[in-house]
């Protein structure tokens, strides 16, 4: 009888001991934040702008590769599409230099669908996070490019 359970002891080694390649997805990271695509928005000099509302219309299509500091420049935003878990509470959005100095930072709070619930299920959100005029100076200290990163 021992012969037989070692049998098949050895026998179900094999399939214990393989890797599993795709984790548990039962229980996916509820807190993940996994930013997919950074646009940037630059308003008209004395217009508002309305960036939430640039993305209904047209995604991304109003938005830039740059942006320009002039004295008179518009209001300079990122729109950052990701897919969050339920638990996710920030977005980090930061502005480095090539050689990676950071030059500015800043946490977006983020709100789920189904905040705090467990499970695996990701939402897609786009967050929002403007530069504010008078951080410009130290946002940009000197001409680009600077690398945007988020997180």
């Amino acid at each position: 009888m021992s012969l037989v359970a070692a049998a098949i002891g050895l026998a179900a080694a094999p399939a214990v001991a393989q890797p599993q390649l795709f984790g548990n997805l039962e229980t996916a990271c509820p807190d993940a934040v996994l930013p997919l695509r950074i646009a940037t928005f630059q308003g008209t000099p004395g217009v508002s702008l309305d960036v939430p509302a640039e993305i209904e219309l047209d995604e991304f299509g109003g938005s830039t590769a740059w942006v320009t500091l002039r004295p008179r420049a518009g209001e300079i935003a990122f729109a950052v599409l990701t897919y969050v878990g339920n638990r996710a509470e920030a977005l980090v959005v930061e502005l480095s230099t090539p050689d990676g100095e950071l030059t500015w930072r800043t946490v977006v709070a983020i709100t789920t669908p189904n905040p705090g619930t467990g499970g695996s299920v990701l939402y897609p959100v786009y967050v929002v996070a403007a530069v504010p005029r008078e951080a410009w100076g130290v946002a940009f200290p000197r001409t680009g490019p600077y690398m945007l990163r988020a997180y």
